[in-house]
């Protein structure tokens, strides 16, 4: 009786070690690529069988304990279809919870198990302030400077819109336009910092990237060690290593065409058909289609209602038509956005021009500057 007690206990122990190997194997490979495995092993087990072991095994783990700071994001299962929300420990920087959806109903319900919540850092999610504010009002909500940023921006883009109109005639006595030169443009752009997180010429996750994999290298880590840490290949940190940071994180424009915007408002609007805006194009650079261009301009002709029938005829009344429409230079709102947050260069007859109509720009273009001096000295009175 004793030898098969002991025979039975073995047994358990070995079968405890088997279930042990096929969970490491799954969450090192996947469910059916372990069933595979084990098959090859004498080891008779399916991939639905490896997800069941590995539910009971996560189903009796004690649930994460968390300090009394938390982060609180939603990602995706899978993009535009299933969503969920992630809570992580700020403390260790470890994932305590995931719950399904990204509504308040989950997260409340989390919430009230985990009183010892003091401080919270969420994104803008209405869903999440008004979850913490309902189950933990003395809770302190914390927002980082991206989404501070992201506030800016919309604030800035809303009230520009209330002020401004789509298209803006500037009579051509205040055209006198400065040289498009690289210098002049580089002493505008420093007029308004641009070191901010989002800043929308420069692609968020690059600059992110190229910032992580300097700091590494400076902290003594060799390329296998930094490639290891932010799950890149070693190409990648080679390339940010020893690439230019412009090249690297600058956004591309898909079609190219979007660099050309305001070019290409005003050269259809003055009566220039558009044949010869792509001529034109081709000879400021555009490397485009003929086809793309065209349709790009398609949109913007509609979009902004231009009265292409202009060029279409050279009668007497078409010509007046166009000396009329020549008289003056036209900057849409979309190109104001750009000078003010991007600080995209304008000729100075035309900065006059335009603080003077709408003294608000003026307010705006303070407010910004200001906004972003505030994150490079880190001043916490001023903010």
């Amino acid at each position: 009786m004793e030898k098969l007690h002991g025979f039975l206990s073995h047994y358990s122990r070995m079968t405890e070690r088997c279930a042990d190997f096929i969970c490491t194997l799954a969450t090192e490979t996947s469910c059916e690529g372990c069933s595979r495995i084990c098959k090859a092993m004498n080891l008779k087990v399916s991939g639905d069988t490896v997800i069941r072991l590995l539910t009971k095994r996560y189903t009796l783990q004690e649930a994460a304990k968390c300090g009394s700071v938390i982060g609180v994001d939603d990602f995706a299962f899978k993009k535009r279809h299933t969503y969920g929300t992630i809570i992580v420990d700020e403390a260790t920087h470890t994932p305590v919870a995931i719950l399904d959806g990204r509504d308040s109903s989950a997260f409340k319900e989390w919430l009230s198990h985990n009183k010892q919540v003091k401080a919270i850092t969420r994104d803008r999610a209405s869903a999440y302030a008004s979850a913490i504010q309902e189950i933990l009002p003395d809770a302190l909500q914390i927002a980082d400077r991206f989404h501070l940023h992201q506030n800016l921006l919309e604030a800035i883009r809303n009230t520009v819109n209330a002020v401004v109109p789509v298209n803006i005639k500037i009579p051509t006595g205040h055209s006198e336009k400065l040289p498009l030169s690289t210098e002049s443009m580089e002493e505008e752009r420093k007029k308004t910092s641009c070191i901010v997180d989002n800043f929308a010429e420069y692609n968020e996750k690059s600059v992110q990237l190229y910032h992580a994999i300097h700091e590494y290298a400076a902290a003594g880590y060799s390329k296998r060690a930094i490639a290891k840490e932010l799950h890149c290949s070693r190409n990648t940190v080679t390339r940010y290593l020893h690439g230019d940071y412009e090249s690297l994180c600058r956004r591309n424009y898909r079609s190219g065409m979007n660099q050309f915007y305001d070019y290409i408002i005003k050269a259809l609007s003055a009566g220039i058909s558009r044949k010869d805006v792509y001529r034109r194009l081709i000879q400021k650079g555009y490397k485009g289609k003929l086809t793309t261009a065209y349709d790009y301009m398609n949109k913007i002709i509609k979009i902004h209602q231009i009265d292409i029938a202009v060029y279409r005829s050279s009668t007497a009344e078409s010509i007046q038509k166009k000396k009329e429409i020549q008289k003056y230079d036209h900057i849409t709102r979309s190109g104001i956005f750009r000078f003010l947050w991007r600080g995209m260069i304008l000729s100075a007859a035309h900065k006059e021009y335009l603080m003077k109509t709408y003294p608000q720009l003026r307010e705006l273009q303070s407010c910004i500057r200001e906004f972003r001096e505030i994150y490079e000295r880190k001043s916490m009175p001023l903010l």
